[in-house]
């Protein structure tokens, strides 16, 4: 039996993108573990318990959030194997410190029933490129009699991690792997799949022009240039959008304006294009601007050097002064 951990997402809802390709694969034996995100620890172990009185064979893996749970809890259920993704970089994370994992269940005293009775054997962890250190110690913490192995650093931020992982399917081609009892994929290069999963270009058009706000209409392209349509839907799902950085000369550069695009329903097809447009608010450019325009996913990372596709335009204040006369 498996058990996903979910992370949450920016709004504090469970993030489940990453495991709808594994239900189709896992059937009934995929159980989604998200009682600990709103339980106390002793509640929801007692819940969980409950859920796998049947498994015998336990297998617990996570992201972020998540991959704490799944390493507190595969103790708990004495899983046989345990899949982390980033478990120290996770918001929401709090419940699950050593401290008040030692308070909430202390194992020792309170072991589980009969029949879980397996020790965990393994615990893998693969860190981003920003948790390395913090995974490991985390992990210790959590897991001290198990001992703890690196097996690999992906090259990619943690806040891009989930998308990563969902575009990608490389968890589960990990899963199946273990399910089949065959050896684990060769290490993968996740950012390079990844990036190739989001091959979209954004295009813009360097002419403004005058929005009904009051402001100015910053217009453009996003061409789809992978050989695979994707799905709008997902991606509204999954709280990615285009949206704009707009830095005005003397602004405070950590705190730029911004603004966003939804996509609406459907999907772009290989080679297609959708417009958008982005409103441009009037103070914002009084100076002139720069906007730098990505894909971006909401609360997670905001138009950073995540190597998202993206675009630039750079318009003086004489520029915008002959527009605005017009």
């Amino acid at each position: 039996m498996w058990l996903g951990f979910p992370d949450v997402d920016p709004l504090g809802r469970p993030a489940l993108a990453v495991f709808s390709s594994l239900e189709q694969s896992l059937g009934n034996r995929l159980l989604i573990a998200d009682e600990w995100l709103s339980s106390e620890l002793p509640i929801a172990r007692a819940r969980l318990i409950e859920r796998v009185r049947n498994g015998h064979r336990i297998f617990c893996f996570g992201i972020g959030a998540g991959a704490r749970a799944a390493l507190f809890f595969g103790s708990v259920l004495r899983a046989e194997r345990v899949i982390t993704w980033a478990p120290s970089a996770a918001p929401g994370a709090g419940p699950l410190d050593a401290a008040a994992v030692a308070m909430a269940y202390d194992i020792a005293s309170s072991p589980p029933p009969p029949h879980l009775t397996s020790s965990a054997l393994t615990v893998h962890i693969t860190s981003s490129s920003d948790t390395v250190d913090t995974d490991i110690a985390l992990a210790r913490s959590l897991r001290p009699a198990v001992g703890i192995r690196l097996d690999r650093i992906e090259g990619i931020p943690y806040s891009a991690l989930e998308q990563a992982l969902a575009q990608t399917n490389y968890l589960s081609r990990m899963i199946e792997a273990i399910d089949h009892g065959r050896p684990l994929p060769k290490p993968h290069h996740l950012q390079r799949s990844w990036l190739s999963a989001f091959a979209h270009q954004i295009a813009l058009d360097p002419a403004l022009s005058p929005s009904e706000e009051g402001g100015f209409a910053l217009r453009g392209t996003l061409r789809n240039s992978s050989p695979k349509a994707f799905s709008i839907e997902r991606f509204e799902r999954d709280l990615i959008r285009v949206g704009a950085r707009i830095i005005s000369p003397g602004d405070d550069l950590t705190q730029p304006r911004s603004a966003r695009f939804s996509f609406g329903s459907g999907a772009l097809q290989a080679d297609a294009t959708l417009p958008f447009w982005l409103e441009v608010p009037r103070e914002a450019v009084a100076r002139g601007f720069e906007a730098r325009v990505a894909l971006v996913c909401e609360g997670r990372f905001w138009f950073d050097d995540h190597q998202f596709p993206n675009a630039t335009l750079s318009v003086s204040a004489d520029v915008l002064q002959k527009w605005s006369a017009k």
